[in-house]
Formats: C-alpha cells, sequence, structure tokens
C-alpha cells in the first residue's frame, strides 16, 4: 500500500488515481470531523467541497506537518466558513 506521502506527491503531479486513492484513505475520518462541527446534514456536502480544495490548494501544503493536520485544517476552515 502506498504511503499518504506517495498519494500526495501524484495528486501533486497531477494523477486523478491518486486523488481518488487519497479521497477514499482519508474521507471518513474528515466526514467524521465535519459531523461533529455542522452536523449530519451539512457534512455530505461540504465534505465535497473540503476535497475541491484540499486538490486546489495541494501545492501550498509545504510539508512541515503531516498532510492529515493539513486536511484537518482545510476542513475546520471550509466548516467554519459554512457556519458564518
Amino acid at each position: 500500500p502506498e504511503s499518504i506521502d506517495d498519494l500526495v506527491s501524484a495528486c501533486r503531479r497531477g494523477s486523478r488515481e491518486a486523488q481518488q486513492r487519497l479521497y477514499e484513505s482519508c474521507h471518513q475520518r474528515v466526514y467524521r470531523l465535519l459531523v461533529r462541527m455542522v452536523g449530519l446534514n451539512d457534512a455530505d456536502d461540504l465534505l465535497q467541497q473540503v476535497f475541491l480544495q484540499v486538490f486546489r490548494t495541494l501545492g501550498q501544503f509545504s510539508g512541515q506537518s503531516r498532510f492529515e493536520t493539513w486536511l484537518y485544517r482545510v476542513a475546520v476552515n471550509e466548516s467554519l466558513q459554512h457556519l458564518r
């Protein structure tokens, strides 16, 4: 199995398959976070929004922290934006 770092690198190179695998490996944890932050009704839509944002801004991920830490930060920011 590929590491998250390998998948992130492949995503940066534009691999759709890597995006799919990264989503599959991370989406459940992000979804649980979103349910806690915005509730069941909005979590599905927000999950899509979070991953669109992640793939759009992946170049800004510096690698100074774990990818999951950065991903959760994106999810929290999107949740707070949604709640405003």
